[in-house]
């Protein structure tokens, strides 16, 4: 009589756990790229938010006008305004979603000229908030 072997031996078992773990270590570093990326591209995006939110700002508060003479009518290129980001979401303006770690930071509203045109941009220093 013959013996069928219905099992599986010790070593077929842990070669098939070793794969699973290869495959598992794979995946979830890719994982962790994909989550890493999304929130870079989410903080450039609040940080271009917070940039065009500034701008508003200084707009509306007439803050600029004030710091440089007329800033509109102005041929000044050193012509700027620091915008607090605390004061920003202080007054409701901005909305922090935990993205901008360091709030006592301020973004710099400057006037820019080409030709014609004269406009309102804002630079944002490196250092507010990384993942």
């Amino acid at each position: 009589m013959k013996i069928k072997n219905l099992g599986f031996t010790l070593v077929e078992l842990l070669g098939v756990i070793a794969i699973i773990g290869i495959l598992a270590t794979i995946a979830s570093v890719a994982v962790f790229q994909i989550i890493h990326r999304q929130q870079e591209k989410l903080l450039e995006e609040q940080l271009a938010s917070l940039g065009d939110t500034a701008v508003t700002y200084v707009l509306s508060k007439g803050t600029y006008l004030e710091s440089c003479g007329n800033a509109l009518d102005t041929n000044n290129p050193d012509c700027y305004v620091n915008v607090s980001i605390h004061d920003l979401i202080e007054e409701g303006f901005f909305e922090n979603r935990n993205d901008i770690c360091d709030t006592t930071k301020s973004v710099v509203v400057y006037k820019r000229t080409e030709g014609f045109i004269t406009e309102l941009e804002s630079y944002i220093a490196e250092g507010i908030c990384s993942y």
